[in-house]
């Protein structure tokens, strides 16, 4: 299954030397790669969205440098489904940057298109 572009700068061009977050999702026909700029990351989850039951996903990750921010320089597979919901509770909220909005949806694409696919995600911090 095709799940798009392979190698997707849309989100760090300009920022280049600046902190980058990568994405990469892989399948059995395809690899595909997301780099964004990590202020994007700081403007989506720099205000957390917290629920009863904790913070979840990439939230609990950058609040609590744990997971995807604890340091190592790659992490295996993200639980898809919990970081998809925990990225689908910022589609209502107001961003500092205006490709903030634009970040946010296509991480949840991506996130979608890797559950559907039945694909892994790995996350790298530059």
């Amino acid at each position: 299954m095709d799940i798009g572009k392979l190698n997707d700068t849309t989100f760090y061009d300009d920022y280049e030397g600046e902190g980058e977050i990568i994405l990469s999702c892989s399948s059995s026909t395809n690899t595909e790669s997301i780099h964004i700029w990590d202020g994007y990351f700081e403007d989506i989850f720099g205000n957390p969205v917290y629920h009863n039951t904790g913070w979840t996903g990439f939230t609990k990750d950058y609040q609590e440098l744990v997971r995807t921010f604890d340091g190592d320089e790659q992490i295996p597979a993200l639980a898809i489904s919990e970081y998809l919901s925990d990225l689908e509770n910022y589609e209502s909220h107001e961003f500092a940057y205006a490709e903030t909005r634009e970040c946010l949806m296509r991480l949840i694409s991506f996130f979608k298109k890797a559950l559907n696919s039945s694909s892994e995600i790995y996350v790298s911090i530059q």
